[in-house]
């Protein structure tokens, strides 16, 4: 079935109207452009984050020791590497953001240029957080990614 001149706007207009509601889920919340805020707020905003994101894992943590399970994802709900979209305020999401990376977090001196160092070192203290809490219940880690990247 092919669409007529005549329909092809409307066809546009409600895959344009299709995408704007699609955009507004909240699962695409963090990729909408915000205000600047200011850093101490920010900083706290994400300390504040990383903290509620330590205790969820610590009591998932928990339930998998109680479970007898005896590996625990570290990787799993990092932070996204929102510093990657280009320009900033990028609106459409990227897969990229998500995928962690041994390189993107534990930076090398030849790519630091090339990587958020601040975002870098938040992401490695909670890994490092999440290995102690790993410790305390006697589990190990496993890492998820998809290395290498482009």
């Amino acid at each position: 079935m092919h669409a007529s001149p005549a329909t092809l706007p409307r066809l546009f207009a409600s895959l344009g109207l299709f995408a704007l509601g699609a955009l507004s889920h909240p699962a695409f919340a963090q990729t909408r452009a915000a205000a600047p805020a200011p850093a101490a707020a920010a900083a706290s905003d994400a300390a504040s984050r990383d903290a509620a994101s330590l205790a969820d894992f610590e009591k998932e943590a928990a339930a998998a020791k109680e479970r007898g399970v005896a590996r625990l994802a570290i990787t799993t709900g990092l932070p996204p590497a929102l510093w990657q979209f280009d320009p900033p305020d990028d609106p459409y999401p990227a897969w990229y953001v998500g995928q962690q990376s041994v390189l993107k977090i534990f930076t090398p001196k030849e790519l630091k240029p090339y990587v958020d160092q601040a975002w870098a070192q938040r992401v490695a203290h909670l890994l490092e957080e999440r290995c102690k809490i790993l410790r305390k219940y006697g589990l190990k880690g496993q890492w998820n990614s998809d290395e290498p990247q482009e």
